[in-house]
């Protein structure tokens, strides 16, 4: 080493430096590559599913609602609000199935998906049970009217007789 010109050292010092900068070069590069594939995972696969699944809550909670409101009141409209609610969860739960037959890193929607299928299908069979039901409340309710006002009559006319 003291033998060396002092050039040659230089250009010796700059040159293992552009070596290492070369070598950190390529260790970032190769990071970055990894974060990138992270990323499109995130914006092709998790954040979709993630719109999703907060749309399919919101939404199977319109629905529940708005058919509870239907079961107390026995309002046509709101049965119809019900129905349209129900075909746009039936909308977001196809859009899910649709994202899991793309993405190759959503596993545990794919598996639940089907659960979730189920449910609302078994939804649907009781929203129809319910509009059985209401309607035949509202039947007999109707009964119960037009014997009331047999048994006003009859009072009335005891009423009158007395």
């Amino acid at each position: 080493m003291k033998r060396m010109k002092l050039g040659t050292k230089i250009v010796g010092g700059f040159g293992l430096l552009l070596v290492i900068a070369g070598l950190l070069g390529g260790v970032a590069i190769v990071q970055m590559k990894g974060v990138e594939d992270d990323s499109v995972k995130l914006a092709d696969e998790y954040a979709p599913e993630a719109l999703l699944a907060s749309t399919l809550e919101r939404r199977v909670n319109r629905t529940m609602y708005i058919m509870r409101a239907y079961n107390y009141t026995g309002e046509a409209k709101f049965h119809e609000e019900g129905a349209a609610a129900l075909a746009q969860v039936n909308e977001t739960l196809e859009a899910l199935d649709k994202l899991a037959s793309e993405a190759v890193h959503l596993v545990k929607l794919k598996g639940q998906l089907g659960d979730a299928q189920e449910a609302i299908k078994t939804y649907s069979k009781l929203m129809d049970d319910t509009v059985r039901r209401v309607e035949a409340q509202q039947a007999l309710a109707g009964e119960m009217v037009g014997t009331a006002e047999k048994f006003m009559a009859g009072a009335y006319g005891l009423l009158k007789s007395q």
